[in-house]
C-alpha cells in the first residue's frame, strides 16, 4: 500500500450522457454507477477525490461554460474537493494537477472516467511518468466504438496497454475494498 492515494475522476461530464452532440457514452449507466461507488468509497475512507473537467472550444461536446460541460450531477464534487480544468488530453498538461497532488502528499492514484483511449490513458501515462503509482479502475472507464473496434475492445486494449506501461488494472469492486482499507 502507498502512503497517500487520490481518486481521479476524468471528464465525467454531461455532454457524454445527454446524446445531444454525440451518442451517449457506451455503458453509461454502469459507468456512472461504478464511478459513484468509487467516489463513495474514497469519501468514506477520507481519500481525496479530484475531478478533471475538459474545457473544449465553442461547438464541441464539452464546450466550456455550457450545460454539457458540467460534471455529471450524479457524481459531482462536494465542498473541498478539487476540480482541475484541462484543455488537453492529459490532465497533467498545462494544469495545476501535479501541484495539487503534491500539496496533498499523494503518491498513488486511482483513475476512472472517460475517454478510455484518450484522457484516461494519457492522464495515467503522464502520472506514471511523474512517478505516481497508478491503478486503473478497469470497469469504470469507457469510450465510444471507433475504427472498427467495439467499446469493449477499446477498453480492454487500453487496460492491457496501461498494465504493460506499469499501471495496475483492478475491478471497481476490488478497488472499493482497497479504498475502504485506506488506499491502493
Amino acid at each position: 500500500m502507498r502512503d497517500r492515494t487520490a481518486l481521479l475522476v476524468v471528464d465525467v461530464q454531461l455532454g457524454a450522457f445527454d446524446g445531444e452532440l454525440c451518442p451517449v457514452i457506451s455503458g453509461s449507466d454502469q459507468l456512472l454507477a461504478n464511478v459513484a461507488h468509487l467516489i463513495d468509497a474514497a469519501r468514506t475512507s477520507n481519500i481525496d477525490v479530484v475531478f478533471i473537467q475538459h474545457c473544449a472550444p465553442a461547438g464541441e461536446v464539452f464546450e466550456e461554460g455550457t450545460a454539457r460541460w458540467q460534471i455529471h450531477p450524479d457524481i459531482g464534487p462536494i465542498k473541498g474537493e478539487s476540480i482541475v480544468a484541462k484543455h488537453e488530453s492529459s490532465a497533467f498538461y498545462g494544469t495545476n494537477l501535479h501541484d495539487i497532488l503534491q500539496s496533498l502528499d499523494i503518491d498513488s492514484l486511482v483513475v476512472c472516467g472517460l475517454q478510455s483511449e484518450h484522457c484516461v490513458s494519457n492522464t495515467a501515462l503522464s502520472a506514471l511518468g511523474l512517478g505516481y503509482a497508478v491503478t486503473i479502475a478497469q470497469d469504470a472507464h469507457s469510450t465510444w466504438p471507433d475504427g472498427g473496434l467495439t467499446t469493449e475492445q477499446l477498453v480492454e486494449r487500453q487496460n492491457t496497454l496501461l498494465s504493460q506501461k506499469g499501471a495496475v488494472t483492478t475491478s471497481t469492486s476490488e478497488l472499493i475494498q482497497e479504498l475502504k482499507a485506506g488506499g491502493v
